[in-house]
């Protein structure tokens, strides 16, 4: 844990002459206004209190741990670095934030008239911030740039705890309707003993990536106690929302000047009046500053300040720099954040817009090619002309469009082409410029809508976006699919070892619509999951029982249901892809307020439980009357785990839900002849990140590109598979 320490700047010069045995007697009253001090209420990061004269004109005070030097008079208060202000009325009420949690203080206050100056005796008062902890989170210490909170947990055992940027969280739930308990439950560091944290410029989120501390910004504490059988999810989640000092602004200005603009570069020149000791400059385009204002000034001054501890891009004088890399015709903003020696700030704007490209825009040309196996099966021949790079994406024309469709969202198709493809390397680029690149995916899924997006890029930054949308042909009829239609007992054994039968039914569909949807997928149905305790509603009854408002509603929401596929080589697995995630949809019903969703469970070598989506192979009897619900096997480098079926009850099948019912065994159908009667429903709603499905091949080869931070956020928050 870091060791926190609480600067007060400047003491030092408060005093004039130190003697021995600091004491803290006060010289004698000088002739002067009257001043007296009432606190008014102290808490452990804060105290109020009034300041009362009947002719002062302005005052001083300074908060200073008991055990320091007394102010040697009120001149020197005013004269050493203390807080001032000016009395509009005969009393002012202040504010501090200069204390912290389970010390003392004594503030120091003086006033004064002028013309001529003539100052009050300095008026002092006792502070004590020493509170025992009553609650869950109790913010210790707050300054410009550091923090202390302390966890008192509510009861013995595990508990999890976090802090983020409050602009980043409620980014993560606009996007993906997370809340407290999901994201502490899956992020959150794990402790048992009552203790404190405390940071200074920066602490770590969940993937080990600092997050910077800023004046003036708000942040979020959340904890929560572990679920005892499931240390992924919590019981509950508090929540502590706070925010950092506010620095005062320097009453000195920074001037900027912008020379010698092209289309790619331009001359920032960076003057600072004396007053300034420091300062530090972003150029951006002003749609990116856009991007940022919407999160708040304090995310502008963030992303301009940069890391605190890293001086490399910190300047003391006038500096000119010429900053490269622009795009032609692209209106720029110029931002500069500068701090005196009371680290006061002041920030500065600045615009300017590049010239006109003098180069032709890359042009790309797509030419698709002939197939085997259209059902599964894309090639185009790429040709790109004036270009530098090139990225290529594939993706459901589904996911392309919930992308663009999602609040808040102002990129462009280009930049999710450029976030989430595979840059050429040089040697692909140069073929795409010559003969062309040739781009095959051959694991597609049968009867789906994909999109081929491509991104070009010259050497102005000029850019040209291209697409190439395709449906891909229903695949053709695979025998085996008819002959596993029937009805079926299903046995398994739960993890407690107990064993359940029950009657399911392998259905081609419970009405004509999905009969054909099913159908031009080679995809079969299994009706009915009596463990998990929701009895199976179809289609009809759903819309009978107000559950569904549509056919559409009700054909994606009925169950609990598992979706077998048959595929060409006549190999079966569970699990099909949702079209708007380009992931496995596990979806098992969603009705009457139960949505379920088809899990694997495991159990680690601690005997910890841990679950996640994943498709299952089955194997088939030679006589079709067998079919057995294999294990899936995960080696990955956390070790081997072996999943089996289960069910989960959640609003998203990767955190913040309840186990109804967890495998332990395989899951073996046996044909009956008894006709069984299933009833039931549910709907759906996708989950996931933005990326090129691993199902989904390229010809190319991988190259990384640059992600922005959100991007690489949302990928870590949908890579935690394990709750």
């Amino acid at each position: 844990m870091r060791k926190f320490y609480l600067f007060l700047p400047t003491l030092a010069a408060l005093a004039l002459g130190c003697s021995d045995d600091k004491t803290n007697e006060l010289p004698p009253p000088s002739e002067g206004p009257a001043l007296t001090v009432k606190i008014v209420s102290v808490e452990r990061t804060k105290v109020s209190f009034e300041l009362t004269t009947d002719e002062a004109v302005d005052y001083a005070y300074v908060i200073l741990p008991s055990d320091q030097q007394a102010p040697a008079s009120a001149e020197a208060l005013f004269a050493g670095g203390a807080k001032t202000g000016m009395f509009d009325r005969t009393t002012v009420t202040i504010d501090d934030q200069s204390v912290s949690g389970n010390n003392t203080y004594t503030l120091y206050a003086a006033a004064r008239t002028i013309n001529p100056f003539v100052y009050s005796q300095v008026a002092t008062a006792s502070v004590d911030t020493h509170f025992d902890y009553t609650e869950a989170i109790t913010l210790d210490a707050v300054t410009l740039n550091s923090f202390t909170y302390h966890i008192k947990p509510e009861s013995e055992g595990e508990y999890r705890h976090i802090c983020c940027r409050k602009s980043d969280y409620d980014w993560l739930v606009a996007y993906l309707g997370i809340n407290p308990a999901m994201y502490v439950g899956t992020f959150g560091f794990r402790s048992d003993a009552e203790q404190s944290f405390s940071f200074e410029d920066a602490f770590v989120d969940e993937s080990d990536n600092p997050v910077r501390i800023y004046s003036g910004t708000e942040y979020l504490i959340i904890y929560g106690m572990s679920d005892p059988d499931n240390s992924y999810k919590v019981l509950s989640a508090e929540t502590l929302l706070f925010s950092t000092v506010k620095a005062d602004e320097a009453p000195y200005g920074i001037g900027i000047k912008v020379e010698n603009i092209t289309s790619l570069a331009a001359d920032v020149t960076i003057t600072p009046e004396e007053g300034i000791e420091r300062y530090r400059m972003m150029a951006a385009t002003t749609a990116d500053y856009d991007g940022y204002w919407i999160e708040g000034e304090s995310v502008v001054r963030g992303a301009i300040i940069g890391d605190p501890s890293d001086h490399s891009q910190e300047y003391t004088e006038t500096k000119t720099m010429c900053v490269a890399g622009l795009k032609p015709d692209t209106e720029y903003t110029v931002g500069v954040v500068g701090f005196d020696k009371e680290n006061r700030e002041k920030v500065v704007f600045y615009k300017f817009t590049t010239t006109q490209p003098t180069g032709p825009a890359p042009t790309i040309a797509i030419d698709p090619q002939p197939v085997d196996e259209p059902w599964h099966e894309v090639s185009l021949n790429v040709k790109v002309q004036h270009a530098l790079n090139m990225w290529v994406c594939l993706e459901t024309k589904a996911k392309y469009d919930q992308v663009l469709d999602q609040p808040g969202f102002s990129g462009t198709l280009g930049d999710i082409i450029h976030n989430n493809g595979i840059q050429l390397t040089p040697e692909q680029l140069q073929k795409a410029l010559t003969e062309g690149i040739l781009c095959q995916s051959e694991e597609l899924n049968p009867y789906t809508e994909y999109m081929y997006g491509f991104y070009a890029v010259n050497e102005e930054l000029v850019t040209t976006t291209e697409t190439y949308v395709f449906r891909t042909e229903a695949a053709p009829t695979v025998d085996l699919r008819m002959q596993l239609v029937g009805d079926y007992e299903a046995a398994i054994t739960d993890l407690d070892g107990q064993p359940h039968t029950f009657r399911v039914t392998v259905s081609d569909g419970p009405n004509e619509a999905l009969k054909t949807q099913y159908e031009l997928k080679n995809q079969l149905v299994m009706l009915g999951f009596e463990p998990c305790g929701i009895a199976y509603r179809s289609p009809q009854e759903l819309l009978d029982n107000g559950w569904a408002a549509t056919d559409e509603e009700a054909n994606a929401n009925y169950g609990p249901k598992i979706i077998l596929e048959v595929k060409q080589d006549n190999t079966v697995a569970t699990g099909a892809v949702n079209p708007s995630t380009s992931e496995l949809d596990y979806c098992m019903a969603d009705f009457n307020g139960s949505r379920l969703h088809f899990q694997g469970y495991t159990t680690t070598e601690t005997g910890r439980v841990i679950s996640s989506p994943v498709s299952f192979p089955i194997e088939v009897s030679d006589d079709r009357n067998t079919l057995t619900i294999k294990p899936y096997v995960n080696d990955s480098y956390q070790g081997l785990f072996t999943y089996f079926p289960g069910v989960y009850k959640g609003d998203s099948p990767w955190y913040g839900g309840t186990d109804l019912f967890r495998g332990g065994s395989e899951m073996v159908l046996t044909r009956v002849t008894e006709p069984n009667a299933p009833a039931g429903g549910v709907k759906c709603r996708p989950v996931g990140s933005f990326s090129l499905p691993s199902r989904v091949s390229v010809d190319l080869s991988d190259s990384s590109s640059d992600e922005s931070p959100r991007m690489r956020m949302m990928r870590s928050y949908a890579a935690h598979t394990n709750r």
